[in-house]
């Protein structure tokens, strides 16, 4: 085994086998390391490419395995907002679901809003509203959001809200 070890100006290393080819030919093989002064041991066949940036090294884990999930390299978006929750519908009056996700690391936030029976979507933003609410609107409602950013790094969250119907 040998010893590898992130200096400065390097923020991250790929280790891998001599070439691209043999690390196809042998499943992909390769590691991903991140952080300076960070120590890493690989086998002895493998040789350690660091790099400055980690747009490069994402580059360079293209080449190894085209399917390279980015979130290895990026980091998963951090997702913060409410939990699940129940609501209070009054009949007649207006109904807005809000899962109050938000995601500063994300360049694209999505929505699909569902009836927790149903897969049909009923709505794709960030909140859902029932412009008079009524006892069938009563029941359970899920979001599914996903976080994106622009280098490929994803985060997924599921918001549920259960609404009932005044007494």
């Amino acid at each position: 085994m040998k010893q590898f070890t992130i200096e400065e100006p390097n923020v991250c290393a790929v280790l891998s086998t001599s070439s691209t080819r043999d690390v196809l030919d042998k499943g992909g093989k390769y590691a991903f390391a991140k952080g300076v002064g960070v120590v890493t041991w690989a086998p002895d066949e493998f040789h350690c490419d660091y790099y400055d940036t980690l747009d490069k090294a994402i580059q360079r884990l293209r080449e190894v395995d085209p399917e390279v999930d980015p979130n290895l390299v990026y980091g998963i978006p951090e997702m913060e907002g409410l939990n699940d929750q129940f609501i209070q519908g009054t009949v007649g009056e207006p109904l807005v679901l809000d899962t109050g996700i938000t995601c500063e690391e994300a360049d694209t936030m999505t929505y699909k809003w569902y009836r927790t029976e149903s897969d049909t979507v009923i709505a794709t933003s960030d909140k859902y509203s029932v412009a008079a609410f009524t006892a069938e609107d009563a029941g359970g409602y899920k979001c599914e959001v996903k976080a994106s950013t622009n280098k490929g790094a994803t985060a997924e969250r599921e918001y549920q809200c259960n609404v009932y119907k005044e007494s």
